[in-house]
């Protein structure tokens, strides 16, 4: 009986999504993680993150993304560098138009945090991004969590139906996920 629970709440999530979007996108993705996020960075010169979906009380602090990218290169994650020599711009607060940061900006976070709005919160980000002209190929990042088998693969399978979004997941050993490097 749980599982038909599951089913049917993550089908009611789908049917949700399918009601809210307004047009969908078809455009393949295909590239890795490290392209996604944006390889072989200068030492010393920060490179822009802009985040999407973090909850507003989030707005005035992005440490939460600089934790977890800080969890990417603990885990040896090359491409992050130095977890602290990135810009973290949280779209909602951001100065210019979001699709002046979509020119200028490659490298795009939609952040999933798993409470009770994570999802609409998640939504509303995907549906930013495609309005933005953001790239169709977007780092999913979320704090650790037990299980990403409902919220998250939820989302990722919004993202690519109803978006044409594909979300890169950056895989963490468990033991790792906790763990922050505290440089």
């Amino acid at each position: 009986m749980n599982a038909a629970v599951g089913d049917d709440q993550a089908a009611g999530l789908r049917q949700w999504a399918g009601k809210q979007k307004r047009r969908e996108t078809t455009e393949p993705a295909t590239a890795d993680v490290a392209s996604a996020a944006g390889e072989g960075k200068s030492i010393g010169t920060k490179q822009t993150l802009v985040v999407v979906g973090l909850p507003s009380a989030s707005y005035e602090n992005s440490q939460c993304v600089v934790e977890q990218l800080e969890r990417y290169a603990a885990a040896g994650k090359q491409w992050v560098g130095d977890p602290q020599q990135w810009d973290i711009v949280v779209a909602e607060m951001a100065r210019q138009p979001l699709q002046q940061l979509a020119a200028e900006c490659q490298r795009w976070v939609l952040w999933v945090e798993p409470d009770i709005n994570g999802f609409q919160r998640a939504y509303y980000g995907l549906k930013t991004l495609q309005q933005a002209g953001a790239p169709k190929r977007v780092l999913l990042m979320h704090p650790p969590i037990a299980s990403s088998r409902g919220l998250i693969t939820n989302v990722e399978g919004v993202a690519e139906r109803f978006f044409g979004t594909q979300l890169i997941r950056v895989q963490v050993p468990h033991d790792m996920a906790s763990t922050v490097n505290e440089s």
